[in-house]
């Protein structure tokens, strides 16, 4: 490769390519964090540095930089974890992996979140402000824990959660929006089997049967956009974001399946699924969707140190 006539962003984004596109949403990020890197680079008068020539004291610098303009802890680990896929793919693995967030200056962070599921009162004030479509958008996103994306993409899926759903199915399937591209079946619980057909149902006939998007927008990522800005005006923001709206179906999920007999533990590993995490991935499900919204009986359920045994983690045999 010619490094003369590519930018070094480019050039980061070309190698990083080689080790998986990802999801668009993972791209831009990825865009975003070798953008700053290059600019790290100029400041520092590094020249055009590739994934396969940089060095560890080069690293520290751009981290160190990253935190004196404000840049979250957590926000720099994902910067890192992109860096360190790029190095990766140019055969640097081993150097990759050795590269410590202790060596590279960065500090401990938590990795529990801060949101909340959004509360009834709030929801239902929102609801009552929005207008039909808006109104028909929240609620489908309540009862079948979309993101913001998968929403706004979901006009040919519609006819399809309908019909399931009209003949008492127990899951939808999510395919237009999925993150990463990756389709995911939803589990609807039985006793919300009614509302989630109802707020299908109502955004279907909002969209002409599915011939428009649910936001009409240029594009989707205007759609995004312009959703947000009117789920703000609504009353959807901050600690009560659309986010909050997930973390309500993962609260009413996971208290569900442990209605329906499963362990704590299996509970989060299905719910996991169904946000389109995965079900290894039940721990940290818990600390950035449950734990600030679970009673202290619940967290007993979960001491503070240990992880699930193997044999515990029974979702897809379930």
């Amino acid at each position: 490769m010619n490094i003369k006539f590519h930018s070094m962003m480019a050039i980061w984004m070309m190698v990083w390519t080689l080790g998986g596109k990802g999801g668009r949403g993972t791209r831009e990020r990825a865009h975003c964090t070798f953008a700053a890197l290059e600019q790290t680079a100029k400041d520092g008068r590094w020249g055009v540095v590739s994934p396969g020539k940089i060095t560890l004291r080069q690293l520290r610098n751009y981290v160190q930089k990253r935190l004196e303009s404000g840049i979250g802890v957590r926000t720099l680990e994902s910067d890192l974890s992109a860096i360190r896929k790029a190095m990766r793919a140019a055969g640097r693995g081993i150097d990759a992996a050795n590269f410590t967030r202790e060596q590279l200056g960065l500090p401990p962070a938590t990795r529990k979140g801060k949101g909340i599921a959004i509360p009834d009162e709030a929801l239902d004030e929102a609801i009552n402000k929005a207008p039909p479509r808006i109104r028909a958008c929240i609620r489908v996103i309540e009862v079948l824990g979309l993101r913001m994306n998968e929403l706004v993409e979901s006009r040919d899926s519609l006819p399809d959660w309908e019909r399931a759903l009209s003949v008492g199915g127990a899951t939808v399937e999510l395919v237009a929006g999925a993150k990463g591209g990756k389709a995911r079946p939803i589990f609807i619980l039985p006793a919300r089997r009614a509302d989630a057909y109802l707020a299908v149902l109502e955004l279907l006939s909002l969209t002409n049967g599915g011939k428009e998007h649910p936001i009409v927008a240029r594009s989707g990522r205007a759609a995004y956009n312009k959703f947000g800005r009117m789920l703000r005006r609504y009353g959807i923001v901050l600690k009560h974001s659309c986010h909050s709206l997930r973390r309500r179906f993962a609260l009413l999920q996971y208290r569900g399946y442990l209605l329906l007999g499963f362990a704590p533990r299996v509970a989060l590993a299905r719910l996991a699924m169904d946000l389109g995490h995965g079900e290894k991935r039940g721990r940290w499900v818990l600390n950035n969707y449950l734990i600030n919204s679970l009673t202290s009986e619940e967290l007993a359920a979960f001491p503070r140190r240990g992880r699930p045994r193997k044999d515990q983690n029974l979702a897809k045999k379930e």
